[in-house]
């Protein structure tokens, strides 16, 4: 997991090996949260992972709703952009 920050700007993310709705709700309300806390700046907010279970439309719409990004891990160092 991972948090920085700029003048402008919030960078929070999170890393899972298996990617499921409840991680992604458990995210929007970390960042929601942060939001309030951070008013003045803009949050952008990731969340990286290896594996996709069955619910993963569910999982992208919940996070395209609210703004997140999504990543999938692939091999060592490599990462593609899903959203």
């Amino acid at each position: 997991d991972g948090y920085a920050e700029t003048d402008n700007k919030v960078v929070v993310a999170e890393v899972k090996t298996t990617l499921r709705l409840r991680d992604v709700k458990n995210f929007v309300e970390k960042v929601n949260k942060l939001k309030q806390t951070v008013a003045d700046r803009e949050v952008i907010a990731i969340i990286a992972y290896v594996f996709k279970t069955k619910d993963f439309g569910k999982v992208m719409e919940l996070a395209r709703a609210n703004g997140i990004k999504i990543t999938r891990h692939i091999l060592e160092e490599d990462f593609e952009e899903i959203m």
